[in-house]
């Protein structure tokens, strides 16, 4: 097992949670932050003195003041230098609310100027915003303008993760620049123990926008402004946060639902994870929770006063908190869950009663992501136990079936450059993700003959982002 040493380690303002790498533009990742306003957590409770469990407390309670939570969305740019050193360059910053999971679409959905990929960002105010990568050809720069803000619970529960059912239209990443759907569905697991279906984004962001028209013309009659045309479209820019200057938020928070959405109750307590089987068409959800449960769900059976049974549960093989799962994008049917336990376990989806494999992770597990490229890579993030990426020896052969030995797992490297809690990493997507790695023996760098894959990682309380070599 080997000790990877970071390539690059950069101080950020707020405590960091979520990483996610673009699928196929290179060195380009978001980054978000969760972070309590402790005056405002003092205010409320009294002046009462709070050590760091009380203060982690608040951060994780789903009955803390939704006031005391404030997020930042940073876009950056990486580079890996000759020396073997990263640059990272913030390319792109919006305060929003506290933020608790990131990720990456690549569906075509209405904006206003081409975008390359979607990122959904769920947060403590119970809703998910969705922004759209835009790219200035002539100076290289990169913003991610807001496209809509959708809530998804009226009584303030926090939006803990969400997954997009067009993940597998990534892999490889060479082919996704290519790749160009017109749709997605989206589901997302919150605080009260619920999961929330949208079953077509590109649907509620059109509903979205045209809310917003309306909302405008009435507060901005056209009549009004016809001797200036460039000032409406100036407005209109501002309110949705893409003019110089201007609000990241948009003119107005909807109360209306996103049309089609759909929830229902999951699980007793925090619904940590929720993700697609990536070969179900956005028909299948796994989803875990802190009550110990595992459950699956087939989103085409109805639902009923906001009910909908379970196709599979799960309760005996946990000791802790289900909290990060992903279907695998090579393999169908494997599916890669993590838990507080601190167990990674890997299951088939023939057969979810218990696991095909299994392996001690210190710390307990925050998040999973299968590598890009390699099938047989695993990256987890595992709180107090820094990060490792572990091996999967059967999926590297060509062999299959019930005949091969399934059950091994092993830890290739770990990384340890985080002095706190360890939750947000990724792989590098890109073409430049795979590099030539490099040595050191006494002092002096020479390039080796093996490869090794860039991962990009955050911590909590230390508020760090660092690179590293897998």
């Amino acid at each position: 097992m080997r000790k990877a040493e970071a390539l690059a380690t950069v101080s950020l303002p707020e405590c960091a949670d979520s990483i996610e790498s673009h699928p196929w533009l290179d060195n380009v990742f978001a980054l978000a932050t969760y972070q309590v306003d402790q005056q405002e957590v003092d205010r409320e409770l009294g002046n009462r003195e709070h050590d760091e469990d009380e203060e982690a407390h608040a951060a994780s309670s789903s009955s803390s003041p939704p006031y005391t939570r404030k997020g930042l969305l940073r876009l950056y740019q990486g580079a890996l230098k000759g020396d073997a050193s990263v640059d990272c360059v913030t390319m792109y910053e919006e305060q929003t609310a506290a933020i608790l999971d990131t990720k990456w679409s690549l569906a075509s959905l209405p904006s206003s100027s081409p975008a390359k990929g979607l990122l959904g960002v769920a947060d403590a105010s119970g809703h998910v915003s969705l922004h759209s990568l835009q790219q200035d050809s002539a100076d290289s720069s990169s913003r991610l303008p807001l496209l809509a803000k959708l809530p998804f619970n009226d009584h303030k529960a926090l939006c803990l993760s969400l997954d997009w059912s067009d993940r597998i239209a990534h892999y490889p990443p060479s082919a996704a620049a290519d790749t160009h759907l017109q749709d997605a569905s989206l589901v997302v697991s919150q605080s009260d123990g619920s999961l929330a279906w949208l079953p077509s984004v590109a649907a509620a962001v059109q509903a979205d926008q045209a809310m917003l028209k309306r909302v405008m013309e009435t507060k901005f009659p056209r009549e009004a402004v016809q001797e200036d045309e460039q000032d409406e479209s100036d407005d209109e820019e501002d309110c949705r946060g893409e003019g110089e200057g201007a609000s990241s938020k948009p003119l107005m928070d909807w109360p209306q639902k996103p049309i089609g959405l759909e929830t229902w109750h999951a699980h007793d307590h925090e619904a940590w994870i929720a993700a697609f089987d990536t070969y179900s068409d956005g028909r299948i959800i796994w989803s875990g929770g802190d009550d110990l449960a595992m459950k699956g769900w087939d989103v085409r059976l109805p639902i009923s006063r906001r009910q909908r049974a379970p196709i599979f549960t799960n309760r005996r093989e946990f000791q802790g908190g289900v909290t990060t799962m992903q279907s695998h994008w090579a393999r169908e049917g494997l599916w890669a869950v993590g838990s507080y336990d601190s167990k990674l376990r890997l299951f088939e989806a023939r057969l979810p009663a218990r696991p095909i494999a299994t392996l001690e992770l210190p710390g307990g597990i925050w998040r999973l992501k299968w590598h890009p490229k390699d099938s047989s890579l695993l990256l987890a993030g595992c709180m107090h136990g820094g990060f490792a990426v572990i091996r999967v020896p059967w999926l590297a052969s060509s062999a299959d079936g019930d005949e091969v030995d399934k059950s091994s797992l092993e830890i290739l490297s770990t990384f340890e450059g985080h002095e706190s809690l360890a939750y947000g990493c990724d792989w590098e997507r890109g073409s430049s993700g795979t590099v030539r790695e490099w040595a050191t023996g006494t002092g002096i760098r020479s390039t080796v003959a093996t490869e090794a894959s860039l991962v990009y990682s955050c911590s909590f309380y230390d508020k760090r982002l660092c690179s590293w070599l897998a």
